[in-house]
């Protein structure tokens, strides 16, 4: 603990950057900000190392700032991961609910409250939005790490489409 205070305290400027963007990039649609940001201060911190590797002191700061970079990259893309495995499974029960409400009434539902889903709860909590266009159904949601991309269920295969503008 005494070897690792000092080591923090010289990349103090680091450790405020990097858990601000870690708060922020772990919102909804903003993953991708962090990523160029990381890779700079990366590149920024290889130099330097390089600049100064006959000094242990300096060795030690810059492979710090490296490991509070490495692990603020790290948790946002845990979090990412664990939303869309979260969504993805909120997003497949509601598909199968649609799916079933198609067997049983040949037909598909108007919207999702028909099938007792509170469609403010679904877009609140994973962003699926679900509408019914000329007796076909559209099932999407949100990819969690980027913006302007979603995945789109498709009813005939069952399978959920990338779709990127």
């Amino acid at each position: 603990m005494n070897k690792i205070l000092p080591l923090l305290k010289a990349n103090q400027s680091t450790v405020i950057l990097f858990a601000i963007a870690t708060f922020l990039c772990c919102e909804r649609l903003t993953a991708y900000i962090i990523i160029p940001i990381a890779i700079a201060a990366l590149l920024y911190q290889v130099i330097q190392i390089l600049r100064y590797w006959r000094s242990p002191l300096q060795r030690a700061i810059r492979l710090t700032a490296i490991a509070i970079i490495l692990a603020s990259l790290s948790s946002v893309l845990v979090f990412h991961i664990y939303r869309h495995y979260s969504v993805r499974a909120e997003s497949d029960q509601i598909a199968k609910t649609i799916e079933m409400f198609h067997l049983n009434n040949q037909r598909y539902p108007d919207k999702l409250e028909d099938m007792g889903i509170d469609s403010r709860t679904a877009r609140d909590c994973c962003r699926v939005y679900f509408h019914v266009y000329d007796g076909r159904p559209a099932l999407i949601y949100d990819v969690t790490y980027d913006y302007m991309d979603w995945w789109s269920y498709n009813f005939k295969t069952q399978e959920w489409i990338y779709v990127s503008p």
